[in-house]
């Protein structure tokens, strides 16, 4: 198969691909900071996301929980 950003661009959607390094705060975090810095702000984030158990995400919180709430573009969940 193709990754999402192959194919949006097939579709005539302008992607960029970036990976953010884990720095000292929450995952979710960087990534909505990332979206407020950006210029032009982005229409459409495209996330990875991983089913954890009930439990574990109860502990530590879930990153794509956390980024869907907060977010202020349209988001695309790919597992």
């Amino acid at each position: 198969g193709i990754d999402a950003g192959t194919a949006l661009q097939r579709h005539g959607i302008k992607t960029e691909q970036v990976v953010l390094k884990r720095g000292d705060k929450s995952v979710g975090k960087r990534i909505l900071k990332f979206l407020e810095q950006m210029q032009p702000q982005p229409g459409l984030l495209v996330m990875g996301a991983y089913e954890h158990s009930k439990f574990r995400q109860s502990i530590v919180g879930g990153v794509t929980s956390s980024v869907l709430k907060k977010a202020k573009v349209p988001i695309i969940i790919s597992h």
